[in-house]
């Protein structure tokens, strides 16, 4: 029979696999094989970017204790009605996650319609639904039933299409982010910071990437997130870590993505 603290700790390495799991974030939306260098950030940062269809496929692993491995699948494409429709899938014997939103790009601005979200597995089921009502200035809320309202303020995001955006703004040449991001009946900061760069070689490849931090506001929040954007090709994500203050850790890495047909194989 197992102990409490076995359970317990089986427990807590589900809870911190699941959100590991859905913050598998900031994942692929634009891949266009580019050798240009990126120019001076000031110069960048007034420049038009575009969105390209995409589907990636990632990998997370749990580095202590019980090893635990998931995987993932992030995509974009364009409606016919001129929307982009923004989906993640996650799977685990842990956690089974859906994500989708289906936003407008207008001025280099991701501007979110409706956003979904559902969670199974060992954990506890949830769904979630925002609608962003623009001409009533109001997110119509949905949580597991219990419908709100929120004020829709200017530039406010979805918790999907703030990773879109992050991306899209580190291709214009931005090094400090932060986003007002729709949750509950408000909304709440997240802030990203340029730290560095470092080159990846993976399959043969070698992936010149800038390091961004997640700047928490919390003080006492020990936790440290990094993320490896791809520079050349236009800063897809490759690879995530996150170190909780007892010393685990956790990571996402890149593993295939598939462009107008075509695949590639990093097998980080």
């Amino acid at each position: 029979m197992r102990s409490r603290t076995d359970r317990c700790f089986e427990t807590v390495t589900r809870r911190r696999m699941s959100a590991i799991l859905g913050s598998l974030l900031l994942g692929a939306a634009v891949l266009q094989f580019v050798s240009a260098p990126i120019q001076a950030a000031d110069a960048n940062a007034s420049k038009s970017v575009e969105l390209v269809p995409i589907t990636a496929k990632y990998t997370a692993s749990y580095k202590k204790g019980v090893p635990i491995k998931g995987s993932a699948v992030r995509s974009l494409e364009r409606l016919e009605n001129g929307l982009w429709d923004y989906t993640f899938h996650v799977e685990s014997w842990v956690v089974d996650i859906k994500e989708n939103t289906k936003l407008r790009w207008v001025d280099n601005q991701v501007k979110p319609q409706l956003y979904e979200y559902e969670r199974s597995g060992w954990v506890a089921g949830r769904e979630r639904s925002y609608k962003f009502d623009y001409e009533s200035g109001k997110v119509l809320v949905n949580r597991d039933g219990d419908k709100l309202e929120a004020p829709l303020t200017e530039g406010l995001l979805d918790k999907l299409g703030y990773q879109l955006q992050l991306r899209m703004d580190l291709a214009r040449g931005l090094t400090d982010m932060s986003y007002d991001v729709a949750h509950r009946s408000g909304s709440r900061k997240m802030a990203f910071a340029v730290i560095g760069e470092e080159t990846i070689t993976a399959n043969g490849f070698n992936i010149p990437s800038v390091i961004v931090e997640r700047i928490r506001e919390d003080d006492d929040d020990d936790r440290v997130t990094k993320l490896w954007f791809a520079k050349n090709l236009n800063y897809v994500l490759v690879k995530m870590e996150q170190k909780e203050p007892d010393g685990e850790e956790y990571e996402i890495l890149l593993s295939e993505a598939v462009v107008d047909g075509k695949t590639i194989k990093l097998d980080l």
